[in-house]
């Protein structure tokens, strides 16, 4: 992240100024670190899996959660505390791409940098339209309609990925919680 964010502000400062800048600086740079923001989410996403099912391996395979010396309570601690800084982790990550889909989003649509009208979006109109409309301030009046066929920046790769986060989060959870219900139940029946 340190390497790329001082190439995200070299590049930056290489650019021209103004507007044209930060199309250069959206285009050259955030682009890349959006996408490595996603490689970042999913190297900690198996890294924390790793970890899962490492101590799971250690705890029911190789009988270690029964023995003396496994700090059960401090490993559950740690586990709690690194599944918190994973998702406090992924959702600044997403916070980076949702930013670069945003600034896409308004340099798509505003590609000088300044105020002008986009179907379906925004229009500025004169009291003369208004009244023409019969006062009537319903945008739709006077920014129209588009007809979306596709979604043309929608990255299908990126829903999955987040689909498929959010399915191991769950997966996590459950082993936890079956896991926690097969030890009471182990104290209850002893």
């Amino acid at each position: 992240l340190r390497r790329l964010s001082s190439d995200l502000s070299a590049s930056h400062l290489r650019a021209d100024p103004g507007f044209a800048g930060s199309v250069a600086l959206h285009r050259d740079a955030l682009a890349r670190f959006a996408d490595e923001a996603r490689s970042l989410m999913t190297a900690l996403d198996h890294a924390a899996r790793a970890t899962a099912r490492l101590l799971d391996l250690a705890e029911k395979q190789l009988g270690a959660g029964d023995g003396e010396l496994w700090p059960t309570r401090e490993i559950g601690r740690a586990r709690k505390s690194l599944e918190v800084a994973r998702e406090g982790a992924v959702e600044h990550l997403k916070q980076v791409r949702h930013f670069q889909r945003h600034a896409a989003w308004l340099i798509e649509r505003f590609p000088e940098g300044r105020y002008c009208d986009v179907q379906g979006l925004c229009k500025a109109v004169t009291r003369a339209e208004i009244e023409a409309a019969d006062w009537s301030l319903t945008p739709g009046r006077y920014v129209g309609v588009v007809v979306v066929e596709d979604e043309e920046d929608f990255d299908f790769g990126d829903a999955m990925h987040e689909i498929q986060v959010e399915l191991a989060d769950l997966n996590a959870n459950a082993a936890v919680l079956a896991d926690r219900i097969d030890r009471y139940l182990g104290r209850i029946a002893a």
